[in-house]
């Protein structure tokens, strides 16, 4: 039967994450400190056959008490650790792993960096309000296809609590090469100003390009189509095994272009009332095509034409989490778009779909 999480408290986010790549995923609970004395962000220790462990001051866990609303996870600083965007109320945070030790695992000890990237988020940059802002669910990708993960926030009052904004623009924070970010909200027309709970960036067309839902409260959701003209190439990843866990949860994908490598932990949960599950879009701004990517793989185009059969060859690893194994295949395809099965060559018989969709000229 279920299993009780105690202590608990007011939970609006969770997310089964493999924070320390140990191969097993913890799970980190987002709690809105409001409603519970005590209330504050929990990490769990998960292992098979025990019950679940908390996370203390013993192991370097650092007491945080925010509105906690979402989570959004991602490695941004490549270092093979994923980085982790909290959603408050005018409390954001972008948690980084204060240090990695050269051997043995880190501690979960984490640095707040959303000032210092440019994420804080806490204000609303448009609409005439200078009240704080409500962030909801959060989402990194990236939306230019340039190689860098960009990040979406979701804002919208609670309930017309007067001490928070109550016309609230939504973010879209581009990143920099600098690991800096740069609001682009307003110039990509998604600033709503109505009262935004979930979202979702997806390419909603399959033209490679990620569009973006959102859902608001007492209002409709809206959608809107990604028809910017200046997007780098891009890259589209399913990792797809039979039975149990069919989406490869757990797995991570690797796509390297020269010296860039871009990781990504396909999880299920984290962002506030929303979540997806398929393609995985992976961009990159240079010419040079990837050389190599785990957990699933497609070949791009090169200035608007399909690379030949013999331009490049892409490496691939996925793990089976059910079975604790792993298998690696090797082949050179050219298509734009496909599923990774477990077992199979990375041809036709891997499920690539060679006419799915097609990248766009660039």
């Amino acid at each position: 039967g279920p299993i009780p999480l105690t202590p608990s408290y007011c939970a609006l986010s969770m997310l089964f994450t493999d924070w320390n790549r140990s191969g097993t995923p913890s799970l980190r609970v987002s709690n809105d400190r409001e409603y519970y004395k005590g209330g504050q962000e929990q990490l769990w220790r998960i292992q098979a056959g025990l019950a679940p462990e908390l996370y203390g001051p013993e192991d370097g866990w650092q007491r945080l008490r925010i509105w906690g609303m979402g989570i959004a996870g991602h490695d941004l600083n490549a270092d093979g650790y994923p980085e982790y965007f909290l959603t408050s109320m005018a409390d954001n945070k972008l948690q980084v792993l204060s240090e990695i030790p050269e051997a043995g695992a880190p501690l979960p000890v984490y640095s707040d960096l959303a000032y210092a990237r440019g994420v804080t988020a806490h204000r609303p940059y448009t609409g005439g309000e200078i009240k704080p802002s409500t962030a909801w669910h959060a989402q990194f990708e990236d939306v230019n296809n340039d190689g860098l993960a960009d990040l979406f926030v979701a804002k919208g009052n609670v309930w017309e609590m007067p001490d928070f904004a109550l016309l609230d623009p939504n973010n879209l924070l581009l990143q920099r090469s600098d690991g800096t970010f740069l609001e682009a909200g307003e110039e990509a027309g998604v600033a709503s100003l109505l009262t935004a709970r979930g979202a979702a960036l997806a390419d909603f067309n399959l033209d490679g390009q990620l569009d973006l839902l959102v859902v608001n409260r007492h209002d409709k959701a809206q959608l809107w189509q990604n028809v910017s003209d200046t997007s780098g190439n891009w890259l589209a990843v399913a990792p797809h095994q039979s039975g149990a866990n069919r989406d490869a949860i757990g797995g991570w994908i690797e796509v390297r272009t020269g010296d860039l490598v871009q990781r990504r932990e396909i999880t299920s949960g984290g962002g506030h009332v929303s979540g997806i599950a398929g393609f995985s879009i992976s961009g990159w701004a240079m010419r040079k095509a990837p050389t190599s990517a785990c957990s699933g793989l497609t070949a791009p185009k090169a200035n608007g034409r399909p690379h030949k059969r013999e331009a490049f060859t892409i490496s691939s690893a996925m793990r089976h989490w059910r079975a604790g194994t792993r298998t690696r295949t090797e082949n050179t395809i050219s298509q734009n778009v496909g599923w990774l099965r477990d077992g199979s060559s990375l041809g036709q018989d891997a499920g690539i779909w060679p006419r799915a969709v097609r990248s766009k000229e660039r």
